[in-house]
């Protein structure tokens, strides 16, 4: 009778790795080690958490100021924009009211007339954005989605009513800041709706990227 003998087969052992050499042969150490699915799984997490890390580190700047969110220019910026306004369109009045979307609050911050003095009495008066008003809801949804209404104007508001007494038949609204992050809105008043909107729509872009940061 013939006996088999069975030779077993001798397990490699990883090669461990080299503490010094080039970045070729640390890299090449590295996948001599990596010997099982949990040394791979293991080197994989590690590397997109240092990747991610890497990403974080590098980008900070723009992390935190789009944490931080947008503000609204001071008072003084946003009244010499409001008169740079009404002397390239033509306006006759100029609103900017400072907003918050979730409690459907805005606070009118600048209420300036043709002659570019201001209407302080209004300033600091707190109203609604959406009431019901159809043509405030229709520029309300437009302004949420970063976009300039311009229409025919009716007064449905205390500050509504004193742009109507300016003699405004035409309003534009738009909106301050970025799309879902909106800290305000700005409201240009003609006594009748302009020649060239696609250029006043242009104008009022500039002025209102002016009156954030």
């Amino acid at each position: 009778m013939v006996k088999r003998t069975i030779k077993r087969r001798k397990s490699i052992k990883a090669a461990p790795l080299a503490r010094g050499g080039t970045v070729i042969n640390r890299a090449f150490d590295l996948v001599m080690w990596i010997d099982s699915p949990f040394k791979l799984f293991a080197v994989v997490v590690l590397g997109l958490l240092f990747g991610s890390g890497f990403l974080a580190y590098h980008y900070k700047d723009q992390i935190i100021a789009s944490r931080a969110g947008s503000t609204m220019a001071e008072r003084d910026d946003l009244a010499r924009h409001a008169r740079d306004l009404i002397r390239d369109t033509g306006a006759i009045t100029v609103v900017i009211h400072k907003i918050d979307v979730l409690k459907n609050r805005r606070e009118t911050v600048i209420a300036m007339r043709q002659d570019g003095n201001r209407e302080v009495s209004l300033e600091g008066s707190i109203g609604v954005i959406f009431n019901a008003s159809q043509n405030r809801q229709k520029a309300a949804a437009a302004m949420l989605n970063a976009e300039i209404d311009c229409d025919t104007f009716e007064a449905s508001s205390k500050i509504g009513e004193w742009v109507e007494s300016q003699g405004v038949r035409f309003l534009c609204r738009a909106p301050i800041g970025k799309r879902g992050d909106l800290v305000g809105y700005l409201a240009i008043g003609f006594s009748q709706q302009p020649k060239d909107i696609i250029a006043l729509r242009g104008r009022i872009s500039l002025a209102v990227d002016q009156m954030v940061h």
